[in-house]
């Protein structure tokens, strides 16, 4: 039996599709290449806006003519569109044999023997059980860097946001379990784990919050690097902070979501924050530390939003002079309260502020990565360039690209390099001295 999986979206369905090929292995698949060639087909979907769909669609109607002249392929659609649509997803694509939402992954191989013995669409997107399994990714040759999900879901309720509806309630993973998954994703070669969430810093297992999970994980042995995302500024709590700060494996880089600079814009969109509590947090951050590399995520467009909201955006995104930052113009998802309001800023409005922050943040981030030149760097190598074999690839701690002569060979390990140019976010240099080999 051969399987195909394609993913859309974050980082958690790429986690979740990694899990589910393990266990599909473990069932005794072989993944092909091609979904020609595969006996189940399976899209692992993404439902954050109306783009990341219509490309699901289209997709399927690609697959659809696979599975005419294979009619023993079974096609299916898991993750947050599948479970966004549920039932009405055969309306649209009569053709799919399996919807397994987000939320019954475990339940993934009961739906599928069900469909196999009705021959019939099996549709599941009930919220099971969470983490009754550990999830042991399948990892890509040569991985050194994977994701371990340690929260699901989101009890917020921003206005523009799906993700409730399609994660459900917040579950947090037993922090025994994280750790067991970290040993295990270490002797399996990989040497940087980025802990996950949609609100990842309101991970709680009864007294241990999100600081005593990076604590801990930092501490597993082989380990060389610990990165955490997404996190909301209402849930921002000095503690992790801190444990980021003195613990030298955890990197000193936050994905910290503004979505507006405009402290109104921020209510009417139900943040449960401020502008100016936003900033303390960025401020503390610098505090405790100076080389904190920030990335965030901004809107515009949102109803409401008058000139003057906008400035205060570009106004914020000056002070603040984020390293990178996910810009998107307003769009209605059906089933948010955004949904019912008034769209009342014109698209050309919204397309004008677009290119007005993209062209901002390019140009301060060009700024920030010219300030690395003449720098020494720790870069933990992923491997050899696809352009050039004489060259190898890597991340910063600062979650730059870094790009430098080197052997293939020293995959997974740490590397100073001292920076001889920067375009973009990507830094080029020469190796200085290796920090500590790869553990084995």
């Amino acid at each position: 039996m051969k399987a195909y999986i394609e993913t859309y979206g974050c980082q958690m369905n790429i986690n979740e599709s990694d899990v589910l090929r393990k266990r599909l292995l473990a069932e005794g698949y072989t993944f092909s290449k091609e979904p020609g060639e595969a006996n189940l087909v399976l899209l692992n979907t993404c439902s954050i806006r109306e783009h990341a769909e219509s490309k699901v669609l289209s997709r399927l109607g690609v697959l659809r003519k696979l599975k005419e002249e294979n009619p023993q392929m079974l096609l299916g659609v898991t993750g947050c569109m599948a479970q966004r649509l549920g039932g009405e997803f055969l309306a649209k694509t009569p053709f799919v044999d399996l919807v397994i939402g987000s939320g019954a992954y475990p339940r993934f191989f009961e739906a599928l023997e069900a469909q196999k013995r009705s021959g019939k669409p099996v549709v599941d997107v009930g919220f099971a059980k969470d983490f009754q399994f550990e999830d042991h990714p399948e990892f890509q040759p040569g991985s050194t860097k994977t994701f371990i999900t340690i929260i699901r879901g989101c009890d917020n309720a921003c206005h523009y946001c799906i993700v409730p509806f399609t994660r459900g309630p917040e579950r947090s993973k037993p922090l025994g379990q994280i750790i067991r998954e970290a040993e295990w994703c270490v002797d399996k070669g990989i040497r940087e784990i980025t802990l996950l969430g949609q609100n990842v810093n309101h991970y709680k297992d009864g007294e241990f919050g999100l600081g005593d999970c990076l604590r801990e994980v930092a501490r597993v042995r082989g380990l060389h690097r610990v990165r955490y995302t997404t996190s909301h500024p209402g849930y921002m709590t000095d503690d992790v902070l801190v444990a980021m700060a003195e613990e030298e494996k955890v990197m000193p880089q936050l994905h910290l979501p503004m979505q507006s600079g405009s402290s109104r814009v921020l209510k009417a969109m139900n943040r449960e924050y401020t502008w100016e509590r936003y900033m303390e947090l960025i401020n503390r951050g610098r505090e405790l530390m100076p080389n904190l590399a920030l990335s965030t995520d901004i809107i515009v467009g949102f109803p409401g939003e008058t000139d003057e909201d906008f400035r205060e955006t570009v106004h914020a995104m000056e002070q603040v002079r984020f390293d990178s930052a996910f810009m998107f113009k307003f769009s209605p998802r059906r089933g948010t309260v955004a949904a019912g309001y008034e769209d009342d800023v014109p698209p050309k409005v919204k397309q004008e502020r677009l290119a007005e922050i993209i062209a901002l943040q390019r140009r301060i981030t060009h700024e920030k990565s010219q300030h690395f030149v003449g720098q020494e760097v720790e870069v933990l190598i992923d491997g050899p360039s696809s352009r050039n074999p004489d060259q190898v690839v890597g991340k910063t701690q600062e979650f730059r690209n870094a790009l430098m002569p080197g052997d293939p060979a020293w995959k997974g390990e740490l590397v100073r390099m001292q920076v001889e140019s920067a375009k973009g976010v990507t830094l080029t240099g020469k190796p200085v001295e290796a920090l500590q080999p790869a553990a084995h």
